[in-house]
């Protein structure tokens, strides 16, 4: 649990995420190109978030979090070239589908290192889990503004270092006893059930949830 709540500390950090725009302005970016990349990244995102837990799913959690920070660790390399606008949009294209294999895989292996008593109190684990890595992206941001008016050479590399801990602190989370429970199984169709329910029962201005499917739950 606890390298779990460190691994997610590290990997929120982004120094680079409040800054990057102005980085690149200053190399010689026009507003117009750093608007064409980020639109270009935010469709890689929406079009990664599927096959992202598909890909979980088949090589497993722990995997596809590695794989996930590898990803964002190539992309940081490009800020070294920005003169180089193809290496800059591949890196942000792999920068997407790295954040799409860590957001949501993380939290689903922190659900499955709870033990059964644990899990009844998953929201508590939930809530603290989303806090640091909260917290952590607010200090990156802090942090990142305030080095990058001394060094953007040290912002990326701080931005490398805190990766490759993530990366680090990640191999190191025991999956060995990680065990899916009948119970977890019976309660993920429920969810499945009702958020179809969700998506595909439709009113002329609004959806809605029957309140039946989750009192199965509690």
């Amino acid at each position: 649990m606890r390298k779990l709540l460190l691994y997610n500390g590290f990997s929120n950090l982004m120094l680079e995420i409040v800054v990057w725009m102005i980085y690149l302005k200053s190399q010689g970016w026009t507003i117009t190109q750093i608007a064409l990349l980020e639109g270009f990244f935010t469709i890689c995102q929406v079009i990664f978030e599927l096959p992202s837990g598909l890909i979980s799913d088949r090589i497993g959690h722990k995997k596809a979090l590695l794989l996930g920070e590898t990803l964002c660790f190539i992309y940081l390399l490009a800020y070294f070239v920005p003169k180089i606008h193809i290496l800059l949009y591949i890196s942000f294209l792999l920068f997407a589908l790295g954040l799409a294999l860590i957001s949501g895989t993380d939290i689903s292996l922190l659900y499955e290192s709870l033990s059964s008593k644990e899990k009844q109190n998953y929201l508590k684990y939930a809530s603290v889990f989303t806090a640091v890595g909260v917290l952590a992206t607010a200090l990156g941001n802090f942090s990142g503004g305030w080095i990058a008016q001394y060094s953007w050479t040290l912002l990326f590399i701080l931005g490398l270092s805190g990766r490759a801990i993530a990366f680090l602190l990640c191999t190191q989370i025991d999956t060995k006893n990680l065990i899916t429970t009948e119970e977890d199984s019976k309660t993920f169709k429920l969810l499945l059930a009702e958020l179809r329910t969700f998506f595909l029962r439709e009113k002329r201005h609004f959806l809605y949830l029957r309140r039946p499917v989750f009192q199965q739950l509690q």
